[in-house]
């Protein structure tokens, strides 16, 4: 079964955008599992340090979590 392992987040993908032009920065996404559950964290630091949380947009959390159920 995905998602199972003996971390705390059990990463299955990740996905990175680049913010197109000139303007500095990327979204990058983690697909995980925590505690059984699916979860996608979301990283958009711009200092070096990765900052993980899990991700405010609905659209990206819903669509995994229908993933992780089939």
């Amino acid at each position: 079964m995905l998602g199972k392992g003996s971390y705390d987040y059990n990463v299955v993908a990740l996905y990175n955008y680049d913010k197109p032009g000139n303007v500095a920065g990327y979204i990058t996404y983690a697909f995980a599992f925590h505690d059984g559950s699916p979860v996608a964290l979301v990283d958009q630091s711009t200092n070096g340090v990765p900052d993980w949380t899990p991700t405010k947009n609905e659209d990206v959390a819903s669509h995994f979590e229908d993933i992780a159920d089939d």
